[in-house]
């Protein structure tokens, strides 16, 4: 399983991490390791093990910013549509890690039409809708794209309450 054998990583003597010769295996054995930890998210995810998810977040926190497969876990949920995986994400601090590539996780859901994913992500996960993703466009171009008018209505919706920009508002002379 990966959590014994991140302990028996973990428990190499510093000497042995250190020493050149073994360098090359013990990346190796780290790479090994990566990809059986996000085979085990991605399973928890697939099978909406909640269980299973939260006892891989308390063990592997680190991993949630790791691609897999140029996914990561939170990514994978969304695109899977199953909300109490990506609940369990978000509430884990999974929303705002920083990943190699900026992320957009609205997109997605915008695409799709999922609205409760959508929603939530926003509003309890704190990810900002106007931030874009890997294409340079927003969860409303996207929604709009794929006519989704639901979210279209619903991200518009969000824009009214917030007003405009404070760049764009006008200051009265008095």
């Amino acid at each position: 399983s990966p959590l014994t054998f991140t302990k028996k990583y973990q428990n190499v003597p510093r000497s042995m991490k250190e020493n050149r010769r073994l360098r090359p295996l013990l990346k190796e054995i780290q790479s090994h390791l990566h990809f059986s930890i996000m085979v085990a998210f991605q399973y928890a995810i697939k099978h909406q093990d909640g269980e299973r998810l939260k006892n891989l977040i308390n063990v592997y926190k680190s991993y949630a910013a790791v691609e897999f497969r140029k996914v990561t876990p939170l990514e994978l949920a969304v695109e899977r549509g199953h909300f109490e995986a990506v609940k369990i994400l978000v509430e884990s601090g999974y929303a705002h890690l920083e990943t190699k590539k900026p992320r957009n996780f609205l997109s997605i859901p915008a695409g799709k039409g999922n609205l409760k994913i959508l929603r939530y992500l926003i509003e309890q996960g704190g990810v900002s809708p106007d931030k874009r993703d890997r294409d340079q466009k927003t969860a409303l171009e996207v929604a709009r794209k794929k006519k989704q008018r639901h979210i279209v209505s619903y991200l518009e919706g969000l824009g009214k309450k917030q007003g405009p920009p404070a760049s764009e508002s006008k200051a009265k002379p008095e």
